[in-house]
């Protein structure tokens, strides 16, 4: 241990060395209030920002809810007079179960209408058959027919031949029979 009238060689310098490292840290304290003061201000700015585009919301949600009122209003009058239409409607669904109750009866007529008319036309389809027949019998008749009217047309020609050859054999005996002048 040093005697007690000789000082610690580092007390000089560690004083001034503490008060340089003080200074700085105030300096840098200041620095730092600085920054977050602006911070602090922009983010108060924006804060005020966000109350105002919150205010104008608001101001449009009111209105939208004054528009849904409207709506709603509108709405249940359209509902009274759909109710009284689905009245109206239940009426005519009456009418037409009555009228559909008679169109089943008409077509229970209709139905045997038609199965008559398919009984008679079957027994349409077999005269049409018969008819065929008939009309294919006909038809062979017609074809005999043409060939006899080929062979009579046949035979005139060879009669007409055989009358000029008959009125060339006359001439000739005509002229035969004249007196004859010396």
């Amino acid at each position: 241990m040093p005697p007690a009238s000789t000082a610690c060689p580092n007390d000089s310098n560690g004083g001034e060395e503490n008060d340089d490292n003080g200074d700085e840290n105030d300096d840098n304290g200041d620095e730092n209030d600085d920054e977050n003061d602006d911070e602090n201000d922009d983010n108060d700015d924006e804060h005020d920002d966000n109350g105002d585009e919150n205010d104008d919301n608001d101001d449009e949600h009111d209105d939208n809810d004054d528009e849904h009122d409207d709506n709603g209003d509108e709405h249940d009058d359209n509902g009274d007079e759909n109710d009284d239409d689905g009245d109206e409607n239940d009426d005519n669904d009456d009418e037409h179960d009555d009228n559909g109750d008679e169109n089943d009866d008409n077509d229970d007529e209709h139905d045997d209408n038609g199965d008559e008319n398919d009984d008679n036309g079957d027994e349409n389809d077999d005269n049409d058959d018969e008819h065929d027949d008939n009309g294919d019998e006909n038809d062979d008749n017609d074809d005999e027919h043409d060939d006899n009217g080929d062979e009579n047309d046949d035979n005139g020609d060879e009669n007409d031949d055989n009358g000029d050859e008959n009125d060339d054999d006359d001439d000739d005996d005509d002229a035969s029979n004249l007196p004859k002048y010396v």
